[in-house]
Parts: C-alpha cells; sequence; structure tokens
C-alpha cells in the first residue's frame, strides 16, 4: 500500500528529528529513510501496473484449468485410481426428502433470465432417471440434472471423493476455451461462523494456485473487483464451478449453518456439487428447530459394490482370472454380497483398496512370504465387521511399507507407524479432528511453552552475536544469554497469550503485562550475569531504558500485529503500514544503547521494500502446486532477506557512522545485517516455525528429520496420504480416526 509505505518514512522521519537534534548523521539517516520510502513508492505502484491491465479473465481461466487437469491426474495416479481399473461404482436417486421436488427443479431452472443453462430435452421426466454408474456423472451432473447442481451421498468409503474427482476430469476434458472451470475443495476447514463463503474459497484458490494472487485485470472493473486479486474475480464472475467435499467432515453443529450459508451466497445458476456421507446429511435436515436444505439441488445415494464387481476386481488385481494368485481369493470370494464380516467390509471402494493392498503383493524381486486372504473368512478371529475393518486398517501400513515393494520405502514399517500415528494425534488433538495435514501448523504439536523456550534461545543467540560483533563480547554474552533465560522463566510464570475473543484493547494489555514482565526479567538476569562475570554493564537508567522499550513497545506491538498462522503462508510479501512501523520502532531503544543501531530502521524497511518488489510477480498459474512447492517458496522468500539485511547494512550504515569504514567495519555491518534479515525473514514466513517444531519433534522421534520427504513419499509411493491443493490428508478420514485413537508411542 502505497500510503503506508509514505507513512512510514515519514515517521522514520520525525523519530530522527526528535532523538538525534538533526545534526549531520541524522540528516544522512533521514535521508535514508525518505530514498526507502520513495523507491517503496515505486515498487509498490508498479506491482499495481502488472502485467494483468489488459488481459482478458478467460486467459487466466484456461491457465487454471491446465493447472487444475495436471494437479488432478497426477493425483489419479498417485492413488492407483485406473490400475487396474477404476471401480464401477454405481448410484441411485437419493430420497426425495434430502433433495427438491423434480417439477420444482425444472421449473426453476426454465424460468431463469436468459433460458435454461441446458437443454430441456435432454432432461428426464422425473428424478427417478438420474440412476447411473461410474463413466455417466458427467451426463448426469450437465445434462440431466436441470440446475446443475447435485448432492452426492453415500456411506463411508463407498467413493464419493473418487467420484468427483471423476467429474472433475470429465468437466475439465470436455471443456472449452473461456468456459468455467471446476475445482475440487475440501469443506473441512471452513467455519462459517467466521469466514464468509467467498473469501474463503478464494484463499483456497490462493493456497493451490498461488499465480491467482496477482491482480485481476481491468476489464473486471464493472464487475466490482477492480482491486480483487484473480482469485476473488474469478469467483465473482462465475468462472469456478465449485466441487464441495466432506460436507459431513464439518462439526455437526454448522451443518444447518452451512447450508444456509451456501444457499445465501451462491447465486441462483451457480453449477456446484456437494458431497456428503447420507446419515450426518439426514441429520442436518431433520433438525426440528430449523429445517434447511440446498436450493435447486437434485440427489444421487451411491450404492456398495455389486458382489461381481467386486469379484472380477480382485481377481483383475491378482494378474486377470487365469492367474493363480486370482485363486488365493476364492474362498473370500464366496463371502461376497453376504451379511457375514467379509461380505460387509469388502462391499465398499475403500474396503476393497485395503484388501488388495495387504493380501495382492506388487511384482518385486525378495520372494514372501505373504499372509493369505483367507484369513478375512475367520469370523472367530474377526467376529463383527468393526472387527475385520480393525484389522485392515491394522495391517494396511505395515503391507505399504513392506521392505518387498518393487520401490523400498527408505524409512521402516516402525518409523512409517510412530510418524503416522503421531500426526493422525496432531490432527485429532490439535486441529480439532480436520483432515487436512499442513505443514504451516506443525508447530501446534509443540506446546506454546516449549515454543517460547525455543525462540528465546535463539533471540540471545541473535543478540549474542551483534553484541559481540560491537567488540563487547562478554556483554554480548550476558544480553543474550540473559534473553534467553529471562523467556524461558517466564513461560514458566506466565501463560500464552493468545489470540482468544475479546477487544483490541484487551489484548494489548495483556502482551503489555507479558513483554513487561519479559523486560524486567531480562534487566535483572543482565545485571546478575554482567556481576557474576565482572563486566562493567551500561548505566541503570540506560539499560532499563533499552530492555523496556525493546520488551514492552516491540513485543507489545508484535503481538497485537502479528499475523496469526491459521492459513496457509502468503505466496509473496505484502507490505503493511503495522509492519513497517512495528520495524520502525526498534530504533529508540537500540539508538540509547548501539550506534549501529541508530540506522536499523531504514534497513529493514529496504528489506520489507525489496522483498514486496521481488515478489510483486506472482507465479505463473501452470507451475507446479502442492505442499512441497509452497514449502520451497516460503524457504526462498525467508532466506532471501538474509542476504538483502546484510547488502542493507553494508551499503547504508557503514558510511553513516563512519567517515571512512574499516573491512572490519564493513563486515560488522553486513553481518549485523544478516542476522537482522534472518529475523525479519522468520517473522514474516511460517517455514521458520516449521523448522524449529520439526527440529524439536525429530528430536523427540515423533516425526523424521526429513518430514516432507517422508510426507511425499507416504502419498505418491505408499498411497496412504492423498493431497489437496497444498495441504495432505490421510487417504481415508477412518484411517485418521483409527490411528488417532492407538495409544502413544504405538505398539512395535
Amino acid at each position: 500500500m502505497p500510503w503506508g509505505v509514505c507513512a512510514a518514512a515519514a515517521v522514520w522521519l520525525v523519530i530522527s528529528g526528535i532523538v538525534g537534534g538533526w545534526d549531520k548523521a541524522d540528516q544522512k539517516a533521514s535521508v535514508v529513510g525518505a530514498v526507502s520510502g520513495l523507491v517503496a513508492l515505486v515498487l509498490t505502484i508498479h506491482a499495481r501496473l502488472g502485467r494483468n491491465a489488459d488481459v482478458g479473465l478467460g486467459i487466466f481461466a484456461d491457465e487454471l484449468a491446465f493447472a487444475v487437469k495436471r494437479q488432478w491426474d497426477d493425483e489419479v495416479e498417485a492413488r492407483r485410481l485406473n490400475d487396474p481399473y477404476p471401480l464401477p461404482v454405481a448410484w441411485r436417486t437419493a430420497d426425495a426428502a434430502l433433495t427438491e421436488p423434480w417439477a420444482r427443479l425444472t421449473s426453476l431452472a426454465s424460468d431463469w433470465p436468459g433460458g435454461p443453462p441446458g437443454d430441456p430435452a435432454g432432461w428426464p421426466a422425473n428424478e427417478a432417471d438420474l440412476a447411473g454408474h461410474y463413466v455417466q456423472i458427467h451426463e448426469v451432473f450437465a445434462h440431466r440434472v436441470p440446475t446443475r447442481r447435485l448432492v452426492v451421498l453415500g456411506e463411508p468409503g463407498s467413493g464419493k471423493t473418487v467420484l468427483l474427482i471423476r467429474l472433475l476430469q470429465d468437466l475439465i476434458q470436455r471443456r472449452e476455451d473461456g468456459e468455467p472451470v471446476p475445482v475440487l475443495f475440501s469443506l473441512a476447514s471452513w467455519d462459517p461462523t467466521h469466514d464468509s463463503l467467498e473469501a474463503w474459497l478464494a484463499e483456497q484458490l490462493r493456497r493451490s494456485y498461488p499465480g491467482l494472487r496477482a491482480p485481476a485485470p481491468t476489464i473486471t472493473a464493472a464487475l466490482g473487483t477492480r482491486h480483487a486479486d484473480l482469485a476473488q474475480a474469478l469467483l465473482a464472475t462465475g468462472s469456478i464451478i465449485p466441487l464441495l467435499d466432506g460436507f459431513d467432515e464439518l462439526p455437526p453443529a454448522l451443518h444447518t449453518v452451512a447450508l444456509d450459508t451456501l444457499n445465501r451466497t451462491m447465486l441462483a445458476r451457480q453449477p456446484l456439487v456437494l458431497s456428503s456421507r447420507a446419515a450426518p446429511y439426514r441429520t442436518a435436515l431433520a433438525r426440528p428447530d430449523a429445517t434447511v436444505r440446498l436450493n435447486g439441488a437434485a440427489g444421487i445415494h451411491l450404492l456398495p459394490l455389486t458382489p461381481q464387481s467386486a469379484a472380477d476386481y480382485l481377481r483383475r488385481d491378482a494378474g486377470g482370472p487365469h492367474a493363480s494368485a486370482a485363486n488365493r481369493w476364492n474362498q473370500v470370494i464366496t463371502h461376497l454380497g453376504t451379511n457375514t464380516p467379509a461380505g460387509q467390509a469388502l462391499s465398499t471402494p475403500f474396503g476393497l483398496f485395503l484388501a488388495r493392498t495387504i493380501y495382492n503383493p506388487r511384482p518385486q524381486a525378495t520372494p514372501g512370504p505373504y499372509p493369505h486372504p483367507d484369513e478375512l473368512c475367520d469370523t472367530a478371529a474377526y467376529p463383527t465387521r468393526a472387527a475385520l475393518d480393525t484389522h485392515l486398517l491394522n495391517a494396511y501400513i505395515p503391507a505399504a511399507y513392506s521392505p518387498h515393494n518393487p520401490n523400498p520405502s527408505p524409512w521402516t514399517k516402525l518409523q512409517a507407524l510412530r510418524t503416522l500415528t503421531f500426526l493422525a494425534h496432531h490432527l485429532e488433538n490439535h486441529r480439532d479432528g480436520t483432515p487436512n495435514l499442513a505443514w504451516w501448523e506443525l508447530h501446534y504439536a509443540v506446546s506454546a511453552r516449549t515454543k517460547r523456550i525455543i525462540y528465546g534461545v535463539l533471540g540471545g543467540i541473535g543478540i549474542a552475536f551483534i553484541s559481540v560483533s560491537t567488540g563487547a563480547p562478554w556483554v554480548g554474552f550476558a544480553i543474550g544469554f540473559s534473553l534467553a533465560l529471562a523467556s524461558t522463566t517466564l513461560s514458566l510464570l506466565l501463560p500464552a497469550i493468545r489470540r482468544t475473543p475479546g477487544t483490541r484493547l484487551n489484548l494489548a494489555l495483556r502482551a503489555l503485562a507479558y513483554s513487561l514482565t519479559l523486560s524486567i526479567l531480562w534487566i535483572a538476569f543482565t545485571l546478575l550475569a554482567t556481576t557474576l562475570l565482572g563486566i562493567e554493564t551500561p548505566q541503570w537508567k540506560e539499560l532499563s531504558t533499552l530492555y523496556l522499550i525493546l520488551g514492552g513497545a516491540v513485543i507489545t506491538l508484535l503481538t497485537v500485529f502479528r499475523r496469526t498462522r491459521t492459513g496457509a503462508p502468503k505466496a509473496r510479501i505484502r507490505w503493511s503500514l503495522s509492519s513497517t512501523l512495528i520495524a520502525l520502532l526498534w530504533v529508540p531503544g537500540l539508538i540509547i544503547f548501539s550506534g549501529v543501531g541508530y540506522f536499523l530502521g531504514p534497513i529493514i524497511a529496504l528489506l520489507h521494500i525489496v522483498a514486496r518488489g521481488m515478489r510483486s510477480d506472482p507465479s505463473d498459474l501452470t507451475t507446479e502446486v502442492g505442499a512441497a512447492p509452497l514449502l520451497a517458496l516460503d524457504r526462498r522468500i525467508c532466506l532471501t532477506f538474509a542476504p538483502m539485511g546484510g547488502l542493507a547494512s553494508g551499503l547504508i550504515t557503514p558510511f553513516t557512522i563512519f567517515a571512512v569504514p574499516s573491512p572490519a567495519e564493513v563486515a560488522i555491518t553486513v553481518g549485523c545485517g544478516v542476522i537482522i534479515g534472518l529475523a525479519v525473514g522468520a517473522f514474516h514466513t511460517a517455514w521458520a516455525d516449521f523448522v524449529a517444531s520439526r527440529t524439536y519433534l525429530a528430536i523427540r522421534r515423533r516425526v523424521p528429520w526429513r518430514l516432507m520427504p517422508f510426507l511425499q513419499d507416504a502419498h505418491e509411493h505408499r498411497g496412504v496420504l492423498r493431497q489437496i491443493g497444498t495441504v495432505y490428508q490421510f487417504r481415508h478420514i477412518e484411517l485418521q480416526r483409527h490411528l488417532a485413537q492407538q495409544p502413544w508411542p504405538p505398539a512395535t
């Protein structure tokens, strides 16, 4: 924001004049601040005059369609949905009590301004004709449903998500240039009581496709999106077809609220698909106090697999009906279609997936022995379906990480089981049971007390380095050690300050109490440390002023203004007035203690400016998406601050403090700038939190040191995880809940 940059530069000029009296050195600093503000203004204006000014929105829709197609083609391959062939899932029409009457749907679509979205001649005479099977999902959605709104219901593991993926691929394949783009959204992370649907959908698009953060073309100004980014513009113009998966994964108390929000937000002509387990959806519509159903929606209900289709699939996966390995399934096949535990467990695609992974070994160089599927028929060992389901879930991970696999995993069965069990516990206990495993939320698995200790130690090391570089090594050691000790002590004395509901004033007062306590502890420990070391310390007045300003003003403002990391990290640095003022507020206390600190304000401001300018052109929509690329981008942004800080410090500070700086003085300021740059980078990105949390958890043997490669391997080669945009999920929510119920540490 240009005005915020100019205001920040003006504040720096005022601070420089008040503190230093506008002598020559201060005039230099003022010039630096003014130049920084001017550069910021130019770069920000340049960012707003991007390449999108005269480009139609349809071009970006086409690019997004290409990215979506590539993403889900890769995901289908990773999940082995076409190996050996897609399961022939069939469906019937959903119960009439859960959907709109058919006559109302046809009347509604016929009366729309501009006419119906499809050809009325292709509409069935009644809802019974919506019944179909796997390959007909596009036909049903695009041609048989008059309003192009569909609710997909089914039992756990019946293949709802897979059917949505098939529909997405069909829509993408048949899409013409400029037509809407189908995008699959996982509803588990939506809170309809706090997040508007438009804002949530836009943020999901930005997470999965960072290029959509770019400013929208000016051609959309007539639609009221002059200041919107591409994600908002595509949604506002109806260029996205939302495929909303996992309605049942929302908290039950929010189901009715979510349906009401969908009705109020989505335009009547907006096509969409909503999937849910049948029982939670029925319960949401049967509330006695408020009944809400999805406006203009037809419905289908997925059916169990037929015994013949399940038998053919198991034999084909074992090599074909005439292969000797297919005979291993003869006894199990006799149970299909019955009420025995084996017949019930293998009636869903998820049950078949577990069974074939465990009992159909892939070609390999190392021979067995392998478990035999006949044990599934042992009713003494597994008297109920629940018992057999538990057995399949228990055996799945060891089978996925078997050393006999063609592509052996670098991690053993025990390492994989420990990590996946811990991550399931993390999602259930720290993330309210959400299926979204996001790397930027790993720090929630570490207690607030532990994080304060870690950051206190790291902050102490950084301050010690800066102080040592000024020629006072023992003083630097005392200051750094005192900061680490004060932070650790405070973590044992005060509860964490969190963003609980309340006014900004209450939050500021609680943060102020926290920071002032830290300042007092820091002063006390510094005096104690310098006394024990027998070294000279700054005067009490100077020490108190410095620490109270640093602890009181800076920490308070950081607590109040710091962005919470409940969402994905930003794909580029965004300028804000508050972050700039926070950076500038470091200056007064540092002026008192050190001449080098006098120029930290413009240095930090320059870091913000250059980073904002470097990231002004967002990634292309066709670049790779996923959790690992987002982590790599966040890491690059974080580490970019270090060389920029060293460069800015080396170019600015020596020549304003020293008349003719020596190489040693330049090296000192460059080193300080690098440390400051790392600190600023860590503050602005989630990567630093991830690294600190991952390191702590790896030391405690909760996760492997190479966590991201482990997650990629679990997704791409084991099939244990799936990837939705930039987050991972367990292959099925039942697997996550099963692991979350296991004791920790898991049994070997």
